[in-house]
Order: structure tokens, then C-alpha cells, then sequence
């Protein structure tokens, strides 16, 4: 199945090639340093980070993200092929940090994809590695 959007675009092609920096069509930057930890800053004052760890991780990894203010998050698990294979988070959270447990015993070795969508926006995408 072809992608039908920019972001789905985006994100299968963030799955294969890392990218050091990246602007979306609405104006946001999506920063990507090589490292677990993805940071975002929407033109309001909603701020966003979020980190996995460990990555790679065998058999559940935690996803850590912060809030600088209450915003309706979700938070999906994505296997290679695009497949939504979990929903981790989906309800109004305060600001601070949370934590979302990924739990992939009964998931097949390989890459996998988080995205944490802030008030709707899909902010960060990231990837996992589930080595068994």
C-alpha cells in the first residue's frame, strides 16, 4: 500500500534513513540527533520531548515524553510496514513527564515506529529495535 500522505511519507522514510533535520509543510522542525531523544516546538506554546529506552530493547522498552503544558496525547506503536500494532496512549495528560511501556513479547524481531501525537498534530516519530 503506496503512502497517502506527506507525514506517512515521512515517517516510512525516517524507518530507513536517519536525517539530521527536517521541516514539515506547516512549518514545524522536527529535530533528530542521532540520538533517542526527539524534541519539538509547535508555533504555540506547546513543547514536546521523548526518548525510548533501552533501544535496542528486548522484550519492552519505555517511552518517556514531557509536556510544558496539558495537551491530548496519543501515542501508537508501528511495525516496518506501517501496521499499527499497539495503542499506548490516548487521553488528556497534564504537563510533566509520563511514561508508556511497550510491551513486545509476542512481537516479531525488527524495527518498530512510536508516534506521539500532540492535541491531534502528529509531533514526534521514532524508531525501535527489537532484538530477541
Amino acid at each position: 500500500m503506496a503512502p497517502t500522505t506527506e507525514l506517512e511519507e515521512w515517517e516510512k522514510q525516517k524507518a530507513i534513513d536517519i536525517f539530521e533535520k527536517s521541516n514539515l509543510s506547516d512549518g514545524r522542525e522536527i529535530h533528530d540527533r542521532g540520538k533517542r531523544s526527539s524534541k519539538i516546538a509547535f508555533n504555540s506554546s506547546i513543547e514536546v520531548e521523548a526518548l525510548n529506552y533501552p533501544n535496542p530493547f528486548n522484550p519492552s522498552t519505555t517511552i518517556q515524553y514531557a509536556l510544558n503544558e496539558p495537551a491530548i496525547i496519543s501515542l501508537q506503536v508501528f511495525d516496518i510496514l506501517g501496521r499499527r500494532v499497539a495503542q499506548l496512549v490516548n487521553s488528556t495528560q497534564e504537563a510533566g513527564t509520563h511514561h508508556a511501556i511497550f510491551d513486545a513479547t509476542r512481537m516479531a524481531t525488527g524495527m518498530y515506529i512510536y508516534r506521539l501525537s500532540v492535541n491531534g498534530n502528529p509531533s514526534i516519530t521514532n524508531t525501535m529495535l527489537l532484538i530477541k
